[in-house]
């Protein structure tokens, strides 16, 4: 008996071939006995896949003995896992590497090579990678974002690039198509349901890669060696996967965006155990920071929660770290994010977080801590104790001394937080800042609460 695949013949040299990395026709068995495999033609329905749409559903079987294997999308799975020709689970992804010529087996019209994976000086045992790119509205930064990516020192045939497209209006879709157009491993995915968290399970299903990264479309990398370095980090730890650094602290940046970028760095500008600005190496919680992923981990712990508009990142790491699974943050792969660019965007993406946390805390109750509802308390208190200093002189002083110390804490971490500005301007928005963090925060958590959305409302 051989352990092999098969795959249907390609232009290679004699003793190699290379799988396809997107192929629909494609025929594949993980193991098989001696018996010749039988292709299943009635069943064998290709339909080629263009840069801008996903490839075909249409599931394809191979025979092997008694043995019946299914295809599709880039998934292998044995019969016991299809129901009605639909995938109900994943399997392994399909490796891409230079594999020997076991024997060919001829069926129907089709040539099926017989490959043996078992001589490893002829592999290329360079990690996969597999980087999705949830985008909706990022034709400012998305040529940016991925001509960095495509410019990788990492071998090309170990890279694609997903970017799923939430129904972009300003263009992000014609920006990403002309580029996929020249080059084989970046295409566009559609993403009709818009949120971030369909996305990025869009990604992980159509993706092949061993580890799966998530960038979005307005980051900053500017090192050529990211590849290398996060395959370093996983293969070092062993880490199920892997957490990084994520300032907002970029080149170009306006005066109020540094102002952003500062704050947001603060001790008292995020959430206090979150390791998203530590520059500490070693194994940590994935809940705040887990970007990149070995694939075998949503085999274990599911998909992203697509009920999440935000925080879909940290409900499928608070699993993670809930499934006993290793997280290990690597400072070497920072990543920096465009941060937002007026008072209005900052404070919707805050209240966006703020409900997301509440969605966390509804969803999985033994995640609740004081630290959390900080932000939503902080609002109430602001509300009621104003009111209730209309009608009780004690509720006024308490109320006056709270808002001071408050404000001395605010000034304390502005002026900390200074020292990573470059410009008086910057360091003026300092102080405002930190109080709309505070605020939107806030309202998010108290908005979720009151009025919660539990589903996604855009139709599939």
């Amino acid at each position: 008996m051989h352990q092999g695949f098969l795959v249907p013949h390609v232009l290679a040299p004699a003793d190699q071939v290379l799988l396809p990395r997107t192929t629909a026709f494609c025929l594949l068995a993980r193991r098989f006995p001696d018996s010749p495999a039988v292709a299943r033609p009635d069943l064998l329905t290709p339909r080629p896949a263009g840069p801008t749409q996903v490839p075909s559903l249409n599931p394809v079987c191979v025979q092997s003995g008694d043995r019946l294997f299914w295809y599709k999308a880039g998934r292998l799975f044995p019969e016991t896992q299809i129901k009605n020709r639909e995938i109900k689970h994943r399997a392994a992804p399909i490796p891409e590497m230079p594999i020997s010529i076991e024997k060919k087996t001829p069926v129907g019209q089709i040539e099926l090579l017989v490959l043996n994976r078992d001589n490893p000086s002829k592999a290329n045992a360079m990690t996969s990678i597999a980087i999705i790119v949830p985008v909706r509205n990022e034709s400012r930064f998305i040529r940016r974002t991925l001509e960095a990516l495509v410019n990788q020192l990492y071998p090309a045939d170990k890279i694609e690039i997903l970017v799923i497209d939430g129904q972009s209006t300003d263009g992000t879709p014609e920006i990403v198509d002309q580029m996929a157009a020249v080059n084989v491993r970046l295409r566009r995915i559609d993403n009709p349901r818009r949120w971030s968290s369909a996305a990025r399970n869009l990604g992980v299903q159509w993706s092949n890669g061993e580890i799966i990264l998530v960038v979005d479309g307005h980051c900053e990398l500017t090192d050529r060696h990211y590849m290398e370095k996060l395959v370093t980090a996983f293969e070092k730890s062993n880490a199920d996967c892997v957490g990084r650094p994520q300032p907002q602290e970029v080149s170009g940046a306006s005066p109020l965006q540094q102002a952003i970028a500062a704050a947001r760095s603060s001790p008292i500008g995020h959430h206090p155990d979150s390791h998203i600005y530590s520059d500490k190496e070693g194994f940590v919680p994935a809940i705040s920071v887990a970007v990149a992923y070995r694939r075998s981990v949503f085999d274990k712990v599911g998909l992203f929660d697509e009920s999440f508009d935000a925080c879909e990142d940290v409900e499928l790491n608070y699993r993670i770290d809930r499934a006993g699974l290793k997280c290990f943050f690597a400072p070497e792969i920072r990543l920096p994010y465009e941060p937002r660019s007026t008072l209005g965007g900052l404070f919707r993406q805050l209240v966006r977080y703020g409900r997301g946390r509440m969605r966390l805390l509804r969803k999985h109750p033994e995640t609740w801590s004081l630290k959390t509802l900080v932000p939503a308390l902080f609002v109430v208190g602001l509300f009621v104790g104003l009111l209730g200093s209309f009608f009780f002189p004690w509720c006024a002083w308490i109320y006056a001394a709270t808002m001071l110390i408050y404000f001395l804490i605010i000034a304390a971490a502005s002026i900390h937080a200074s020292k990573n500005v470059s410009s008086w301007q910057a360091a003026f928005w300092l102080p405002v800042i930190l109080v709309l963090i505070h605020i939107a925060s806030g309202w998010g958590q108290l908005i979720e609460l009151l009025r919660p959305v539990r589903r996604n409302p855009y139709k599939t």
